[in-house]
């Protein structure tokens, strides 16, 4: 579902670049995305639900596998809180930007949602890996401390290369402004 999101995600700003470049595009676009998840995870949920209830229903003389309620108040507790974190998260990034907008001009926005796109590229490739090692690190320190050692060298390699992207993307931010909104004559200063 999450690939599913980002992909389409990513098309709708690419058929809004291209085809629907105003705002009502764009509003269609994120409109369209959020539908076609939310339906799409109304289906797996309820063929979750079916599933988990169908094999409830089934006699078992042999059940190796405990029953977990499928609602229960430590879920829906849980639930909240990551919708919580997703809701601060959110009006931490986007508040800031929500003020600039209100406070200067949209092209500010724009440019700073551009270059947040950028980096958001850019940082694809180091979240998938982090999720990755995040994942594995307690299966990792099972098998000792040499294996904790390896982890944290592959860490500090991974670490490097987003430094030198980092400082690249520092000293090239004017030209990549210049070519990304070539006809913005603030956004190489406020890429800088």
């Amino acid at each position: 579902l999450d690939t599913l999101e980002s992909v389409l995600r990513s098309s709708g700003y690419l058929v809004v670049a291209f085809f629907y470049a105003n705002a009502m595009g764009l509003a269609l676009a994120g409109l369209g995305t959020s539908l076609i998840v939310a339906t799409l995870a109304v289906v797996l949920i309820v063929r979750q639900l079916r599933t988990s209830i169908s094999s409830d229903l089934t006699p078992s003389l042999n059940r190796q596998t405990p029953v977990i309620p499928v609602f229960s108040k430590s879920r829906l507790s849980d639930s909240l809180n990551f919708l919580w974190l997703r809701l601060s998260t959110r009006v931490f990034q986007q508040g800031p930007i929500l003020v600039i907008g209100k406070m200067l001009n949209p092209e500010i926005v724009g440019i700073i949602g551009a270059f947040g796109k950028i980096c958001e590229i850019i940082n694809t490739p180091y979240l998938v890996i982090g999720n990755a090692l995040m994942i594995r690190v307690n299966e990792i320190a099972k098998k000792g401390r040499h294996s904790l050692l390896v982890l944290w060298n592959t860490t500090l390699r991974i670490m490097s290369t987003a430094l030198l992207f980092s400082a690249i993307i520092y000293l090239a931010a004017e030209p990549l402004a210049s070519a990304l909104l070539p006809t913005s004559t603030q956004a190489p200063k406020i890429f800088s």
